[in-house]
């Protein structure tokens, strides 16, 4: 089973589908063909890696209008990725940030965005809210007030801190994830990626996160793991961004195969597959061959990273949207 519980819509959406809303929109500026959108969305074979050129990344996609329009094509563009690489189960990181612009009302972009998944995705989809680190305050608490909503809470399966780490602050957003775990919400934050492990502790024992996106930087400090493995933390990476981003730099080996060997609940995801070129199925590959070149390979390692994102998932299971049999 394809399970890929760490990606996000706006690094999910295809440079066709990018074209084709440059063209009908009349945003050539923006680019003059299909390969120029490719090499300003994706990284290129030798080309130099680090967080900000990655944040470039995305600037194509902060110059379009989402009108209606333009965001049903997106997901339609999620959702046919999602399709090639034959995927069972993703849940999929979103903010409404951009959205605003429609002059809708929070709950009203929610909505759109949901029923676009439930007319289109091809298999089981579960919707987590993003808060970027680097937002207003004021705004974060405005679309965290969100889960008070019934109707929203049966739209969204989670909650996830992104963006510029620098910014995390658990004293901050202690209060706001007790009242999503009230709910019984997935509890995730992007921290130890860029920044100290120390963010890692406190968003576990401050904050009682139930995932950690990354996490990478305390592969080294034993109490910290120890108590991810107590508590069953799930550290959710992604190991083509580490290096894009140059989170992490050496090649020959990564932080999952400490954690792995460790017993942390580790899982496997695509991140931004298109910003990362990459692919679930690609990054599972890449895991193989280095748990391989270390001589420590054996095919239940690879199964255990797998059965651990099914037994992550578990909890969602009832709340996810069902794939669209059409």
């Amino acid at each position: 089973m394809n399970i890929d519980i760490h990606r996000h819509l706006g690094g999910s959406i295809g440079p066709e589908c990018v074209w084709k809303i440059i063209k009908n929109d009349n945003l050539t500026f923006l680019a003059q063909s299909l390969e120029e959108v490719n090499k300003s969305m994706s990284f290129q074979n030798n080309e130099t890696h680090n967080f900000q050129r990655f944040l470039q990344k995305f600037k194509i996609l902060d110059n379009i209008e989402w009108n209606e329009e333009n965001i049903a094509l997106s997901i339609k563009s999620v959702c046919d990725g999602l399709k090639r690489e034959k995927i069972d189960i993703c849940w999929l990181d979103f903010s409404i940030n951009k959205y605003m612009r429609l002059k809708w009302h929070k709950k009203e972009a929610i909505k759109f965005i949901y029923d676009r998944f439930k007319e289109y995705t091809p298999c089981k989809i579960g919707l987590m809210l993003s808060l970027k680190y680097e937002s207003l305050r004021r705004t974060q608490i405005e679309y965290a007030k969100l889960i008070e909503d019934p109707e929203v809470r049966d739209m969204i399966i989670g909650i996830d801190l992104v963006g510029d780490e620098q910014y995390f602050d658990h004293t901050f957003y202690k209060p706001i994830f007790k009242e999503w775990k009230k709910h019984n919400k997935i509890l995730r934050a992007h921290v130890g990626e860029s920044q100290s492990a120390v963010n890692v502790y406190n968003a576990i024992h401050h904050m009682h996160i139930t995932n950690i996106a990354h996490g990478i930087k305390c592969y080294s400090d034993e109490d910290i793991l120890s108590k991810c493995k107590h508590d069953n933390i799930s550290f959710d990476m992604a190991i083509t961004s580490n290096y894009v981003t140059k989170s992490w730099i050496d090649k020959n080996f990564h932080p999952f195969m400490y954690m792995l060997e460790n017993e942390n609940m580790i899982t496997i995801g695509s991140d931004d597959p298109v910003q990362c070129n990459t692919t679930l199925e690609n990054e599972l590959k890449i895991c193989s061959q280095m748990l391989k070149d270390h001589h420590n390979y054996n095919r239940y390692k690879i199964d255990k990273i797998i059965n651990n994102a099914y037994e992550v998932v578990k909890p969602s299971l009832p709340y996810l949207i069902e794939p669209n049999e059409v």
